[in-house]
Parts: structure tokens; sequence; C-alpha cells
């Protein structure tokens, strides 16, 4: 899940990265979901020419995967959020 992510980064990480780094983190994870849903979508609607897939629907499965998650990601903003800033 993105909170036990979210966690596990922030222990590696929590003595280097800064207060507005931390604060823009939430926004990341959103950003970075989007980002491979659309290519995930592309890649179908260009016939899977770059990831391997295991059928022809399958980067259309993933696209939609990562779409939902972004729902779900901003249907827990506030708690994402403050996990994050704790």
């Amino acid at each position: 899940s993105s909170d036990l992510f979210t966690e596990g980064f922030l222990l590696e990480v929590n003595d280097i990265i800064s207060k507005e780094e931390k604060e823009l983190l939430y926004y990341s994870i959103i950003i970075i979901t989007l980002e491979c849903g659309t290519r995930f979508l592309t890649d179908y609607l260009d016939n899977n020419k770059y990831f391997k897939v295991l059928d022809k629907e399958h980067n259309l499965r993933r696209a939609k995967v990562a779409f939902k998650e972004v729902i779900l990601l901003e249907k827990n903003k506030n708690k994402i959020i403050n996990s994050i800033l704790k």
C-alpha cells in the first residue's frame, strides 16, 4: 500500500529531505501514478510496443488500476499528508 511505501521511504530519507520536499511528497505520488497510467494507456493504444504484456488488454488493465489508485489517493489525501508530515 502507499502508506507502507511512504513510511519506508521516510524512514530512509527523513534526515536528508527538507520540510518543503515532505510537503510535496503527496503530490509526487499522484504525479508518478498518473504518469504510469498514462504510459500504460498510451502503449495500449500504440499496440503494446513498449511494455511486455501477457495479452492484448494487459496495458489497458494496468492503466485502469493506476487511475483507480489515483482516485483512492485523492480520497485519502488528508490521511496520507498527515502521515507524511507527522
